[in-house]
């Protein structure tokens, strides 16, 4: 198995109501699930490869809740990476080169009976954690926004109180 390691911060947003329901044992909201996950890597590698600044993303879609799998993932990868930082992205989002199910991209690329040939584009990803907002995008495939939940009445955002 290859050496690999990553640090950074991912964004993801789905299709359904607040919560993700797929992944606290509900149905999905729609009856159907469709996903972008953006990550930022801040440092890591894979083998030799430096993947420090790159940033890279996956779009997935399944007919019905994740466990049921029947899906198709499309891995997104970032322009700027050379052929062996590119190569060690894919493996990392398709869930190569780990043990089985060890990771959530194992486990998504298990529950898709379909894995696209990876699409090469600029990735730009803002996030603002003490504001918990995201602005992401994958040039001509996706985009994904985040923002707090806000109070239906006032408008507030609303946050938890520990």
């Amino acid at each position: 198995m290859t050496d690999w390691e990553l640090h950074g911060m991912e964004f993801g947003n789905c299709n359904c109501s607040y919560g993700c329901p797929c992944q606290f044992n509900a149905l999905p909201t729609t009856g159907y699930c469709q996903a972008i996950g953006f990550f930022k890597i801040d440092s890591g590698h894979f083998a030799g490869a430096r993947l420090d600044g790159l940033n890279m993303a996956i779009a997935v879609a399944w007919p019905g809740a994740v466990h049921e799998g029947r899906g198709t993932l499309q891995p997104i990868i970032d322009e700027r990476a050379d052929a062996a930082q590119q190569q060690g992205m894919l493996s990392i989002l398709t869930g190569k080169d780990t043990d089985p199910m060890a990771t959530f991209w194992a486990v998504y690329t298990a529950m898709c009976e379909k894995v696209l040939e990876p699409v090469y584009t600029r990735i730009s990803i803002d996030l603002d954690m003490p504001g918990r907002k995201a602005t992401c995008r994958a040039e001509g495939v996706a985009d994904g926004r985040g923002e707090p939940i806000r109070n239906p009445v006032t408008g507030e955002e609303h946050r938890p109180s520990w």
